[in-house]
């Protein structure tokens, strides 16, 4: 799903001048949308979980701009259907979640979540302990952020970078589905739904996508 600059670049001030983030005003949006298409008889919670870079805490001579890897933690944040409106967007809300991710990193990757793992004696009989059990998130936000050109672009003739896009598979033990987000040197930002057939309908999947690009467009245009 591809959100134009000028739609992208509304939505980045608009969570500026609400004070929070782009990450944060895109969880909190989704969380209306899928609760917007569950039952409001039988959900009235959703569980997000958010990836966090650690690249930032890091040793630079041992991880540095030319390595890849997945040095990454993560957060959970409940979200409640809402009493009024559940379409009536709440920067509220996307504070929190803000303010939610803001903690997570200021643990650094001593008291990270994923530092936890160290104390797992056995990984794939911690995974396979998770068949059949209820996951722990309804859907997963992943924001790679905005993509800055590297040294080579800016010389005379040097190449470019346009549309970009960031996927991940569907999570086996994790949420429901996932949406990985990146924005490009064209400065539209693309927004990748992943999900595992069988756990999640693809049919409902498209509908929530329909609906996330409709209610981007009605926050920018408010």
């Amino acid at each position: 799903m591809k959100v134009p600059r000028e739609t992208t670049n509304r939505l980045i001030q608009l969570s500026r001048e609400n004070k929070t983030s782009l990450t944060a005003t895109l969880e909190t949006l989704l969380a209306g949308v899928v609760f917007s298409h569950l039952p409001e008889s039988t959900v009235d919670r959703v569980v997000s979980n958010g990836a966090i870079s650690l690249r930032r805490f890091l040793p630079y001579d041992v991880v540095d701009d030319d390595k890849i890897g997945a040095w990454v933690t993560g957060y959970e944040f409940e979200h409640r259907r809402p009493k009024a409106d559940p379409t009536e967007f709440s920067w509220s809300e996307a504070r929190q979640v803000r303010q939610r991710i803001a903690d997570e990193l200021a643990k650094k990757r001593s008291d990270a979540t994923s530092a936890l793992l160290r104390w797992v004696s056995d990984i794939p009989k911690w995974f396979l302990e998770k068949e059949g059990t209820e996951r722990g998130g309804t859907f997963e936000v992943s924001n790679l952020g905005v993509y800055k050109p590297g040294p080579a672009q800016s010389r005379d003739g040097g190449w470019n970078i346009g549309k970009m896009v960031f996927s991940q598979c569907g999570s086996v033990a994790g949420s429901g589905f996932s949406v990985s987000v990146v924005t490009g040197g064209d400065g539209c930002m693309t927004l990748a739904f992943s999900w595992l057939e069988g756990i999640v309908g693809g049919v409902w999947v498209e509908n929530v996508i329909d609906s996330t690009r409709q209610r981007i467009d009605d926050l920018v245009s408010q």
